[in-house]
């Protein structure tokens, strides 16, 4: 768990490419690692944005994506190192008052096997346990339009 404290903080590096207004109070911190997995769990407050960067230095930031709150960092490559800008979008907030947040980043576990449509699990009707956690994200292409009926 970090703390990020964002007394003092201001906007700063490029700026913010999240899809977001942000009031002239924000601030932001910068925090560099280098990825030992593909994906992450990002645990953080819903007034932090998260821009993701991969590059070799600040010189040379590429942005990659914007994130809010509890999220995946997904299609990372293993022994890339990566810059992650969080962004406080409510730093006066008297909720916080010491303008201190925490966040962590967690390696997300390896995916349950049943992961893809190709290795479902046959069930019988019993409970079946298991976790979502460390799961794909999947979007087939529906075999009708949402707002119609089926073919």
């Amino acid at each position: 768990m970090v703390v990020a404290n964002f007394t003092g903080a201001t906007l700063t590096g490029p700026a913010p490419v999240c899809n977001y207004t942000f009031p002239s109070n924000s601030g932001n911190l910068w925090f560099r690692f280098t990825a030992n997995a593909t994906k992450y769990i990002l645990d953080a407050n819903s007034y932090l944005k998260a821009e993701l960067y991969s590059g070799a230095d600040c010189n040379s930031l590429v942005y990659l994506y914007c994130k809010n709150g509890v999220s995946y960092l997904d299609n990372l490559v293993v022994g890339t190192q990566y810059y992650l800008k969080l962004i406080d979008t409510n730093i006066q907030n008297t909720i916080f008052s010491s303008n201190q947040m925490n966040f962590r980043l967690v390696k997300c576990p390896t995916a349950p096997d049943n992961d893809l449509c190709e290795n479902a699990i046959p069930w019988a009707g019993s409970m079946i346990q298991g976790q979502l956690v460390g799961a794909n994200t999947e979007h087939p292409e529906l075999p009708y339009n949402a707002s119609s009926s089926p073919v």
